[in-house]
């Protein structure tokens, strides 16, 4: 009886206690409930989740990773204690889209930037690593896989594969947190020191599918690390290490890493090609995002296509010179065919993000032509505001930020077109 009673008292406080939480801290009462976690974000930090690897039954290996990714600068790791899975039965993509969705809530759970999932597999004694970011696939080094990629580690991998899994996850959260105005630049500065030393001196045991990995991930962080710190020394290793990776891992042995690789390469370019006078570092990235494209199909790889056709559209609508009117154009197409896949309702942050540079090259191309210009910059002021509608303020207040400045200008040359004497700037619906 009296155990009774004092379980009755706990269930009260816990009920009292829920009614005076707000509602925020309601929410991580019940997660903690759920899955046992309640720490808040920490602004200082990036936290890593790891959900359990399957074919991992003892979870001997999904400790390792866990151990592997402890101790790191500025980065908390949590293991989750679920399998994420994609389910063998029925319509593959719709099962992917599924599983994507229920890692992404895993992310909102336990405030994580970053989820850590895959398999073990017992004949190859391998280890075939994903990462999901919380801000959906964007526009970063190593995001927006359809499934269609894996870092694959050995099993009780030592040190240095550590330092090449906190590389990867890194530029795997840069998307989400550049949105919110947190930057890793800082955190890689630690990491890659260690990184591109082992790249330029592999250890003798290392295998040629080991020494591609390390490339892979040096010049992944190296691109974030180049672009956040506008340091272009870093751009250039990027592209090198990149150039490497695809001799190693050619197409026809490896399409999927291949054209990540190319996407990468693509980024990186690009970003240089933006920092420098004439056009041949952004037409190189045309063609590195082309080829990406050949092995990144709609049919096979819907975010990937997708994610790639948002990395176009931004490197053709950048080019200076030449038919800039027909880049324009080409930027336009490269960005809608991303909607077909970024729609609101399944990918509202990556369809925003879309939607504010299909907005910027649509009032470049009114500005260039000057044919049907109202009708150009309705459309860019239809999807400005549109992307407000998910870009918030409160969310991504550095996003808000650039798209309000969009929206703002394009409202001044409506106006100053004489396009709102036919159609108000107020009437324009957003983009849907």
């Amino acid at each position: 009886m009296e155990l009774f009673l004092e379980f009755i008292l706990a269930l009260l406080v816990v009920v009292v206690g829920g009614i005076i939480l707000k509602k925020a801290d309601w929410r991580r009462l019940r997660n903690w409930l759920r899955h046992g976690d309640l720490r808040p974000p920490d602004p200082s930090h990036f936290t890593i989740l790891v959900a359990d690897l399957d074919g991992d039954p003892d979870g001997k290996q999904t400790g390792h990773v866990v151990r592997a990714l402890e101790g790191q600068d500025g980065i908390r790791v949590l293991r989750d204690g679920r399998c994420l899975k994609v389910e063998e039965m029925g319509d593959r993509a719709a099962n992917v889209s599924a599983a994507l969705a229920r890692g992404r809530q895993w992310l909102s759970e336990k405030n994580a930037e970053v989820l850590i999932w895959g398999d073990a597999t017992e004949a190859n004694k391998v280890l075939h690593l994903r990462l999901l970011g919380a801000g959906g696939s964007g526009d970063g080094a190593a995001t927006g896989y359809a499934l269609g990629e894996t870092y694959d580690l050995p099993e009780d991998f030592g040190r240095d594969f550590s330092d090449v899994l906190v590389a990867v996850a890194l530029a795997t959260v840069r998307p989400a947190t550049e949105r919110q105005g947190r930057y890793v630049a800082d955190l890689l500065s630690a990491a890659i020191v260690k990184l591109e030393r082992l790249n330029n001196s592999p250890p003798p045991g290392f295998t040629q599918d080991n020494i591609a990995a390390v490339g892979f991930a040096f010049a992944a962080a190296a691109g974030v690390l180049g672009e956040q710190s506008g340091r272009s020394e870093f751009l250039e290793k990027s592209i090198t290490a990149s150039q490497v990776v695809l001799k190693l891992r050619p197409r026809e042995a490896a399409p999927l890493a291949w054209a990540l690789t190319q996407n990468n390469l693509g980024n990186a370019l690009s970003s240089l090609g933006e920092r420098e006078e004439g056009t041949a570092r952004l037409e190189a990235a045309v063609s590195a995002y082309l080829a990406a494209l050949e092995v990144r199909t709609r049919e096979a790889l819907p975010l990937d296509w997708a994610m790639t056709q948002n990395n176009l559209g931004n490197a053709y609508g950048d080019l200076p010179t030449g038919d800039r009117a027909e880049n324009l154009a080409r930027a336009i197409a490269a960005y809608e065919s991303a909607l077909q896949v970024y729609t609101r309702e399944a990918h509202p942050v990556d369809w925003a993000t879309t939607q504010r540079n299909l907005a910027v090259a649509l009032a470049n191309l009114s500005t260039e032509s000057g044919q049907d210009s109202c009708a150009k910059l309705r459309h860019a002021i239809a999807a400005c505001k549109g992307a407000l509608t998910v870009s918030t303020d409160d969310a991504f207040p550095r996003e808000h930020a650039s798209i309000a400045k969009s929206l703002a200008t394009n409202r001044e040359a409506y106006e100053s077109a004489g396009c709102a004497d036919n159609i108000p700037f107020d009437e324009i619906p957003p983009a849907q």
